[in-house]
């Protein structure tokens, strides 16, 4: 009877496991396309442009996930590459705006960790 609920026991938690591990794919997914939207809304894309970001970031999570293994360089080269080609996406205005954007997003999660960083009582 031990041996039973000992296998039962480890088929839940092994399924379990598996789902946990697959939700941060399900999540990623969702915060892509959730980025996008955002992206319409705030700089007024056309669908067309929407279009050609949303090949852009998959191909740059491809290139990016490809250039992991690399070295710093490598990294770098990849996000000079998606900037580039962003830039070719959007008008002079709206990149103005995405990158005052990327500046807001950057001080929030700069905020974010210093609130982490600071010693509870």
């Amino acid at each position: 009877m031990k041996k039973v609920i000992f296998v039962f026991l480890l088929m839940i938690s092994s399924s379990l496991m598996a789902q946990t591990q697959q939700a941060p794919t399900r999540a990623m997914r969702a915060d892509g396309e959730k980025r996008i939207q955002m992206m319409i809304e705030e700089l007024g894309l056309s669908k067309e442009q929407a279009q050609q970001v949303r090949t852009l970031q998959q191909q740059f999570k491809d290139d990016r996930h490809a250039a992991k293994e690399g070295d710093k360089s490598d990294r770098q080269a990849v996000k000079e590459k998606f900037e580039a080609e962003l830039k070719q996406i959007l008008t002079p205005e709206q990149f103005k705006k995405f990158e005052a954007m990327r500046e807001e997003r950057k001080a929030e999660m700069k905020e974010k960790r210093q609130e982490h960083k600071a010693p509870r009582k």
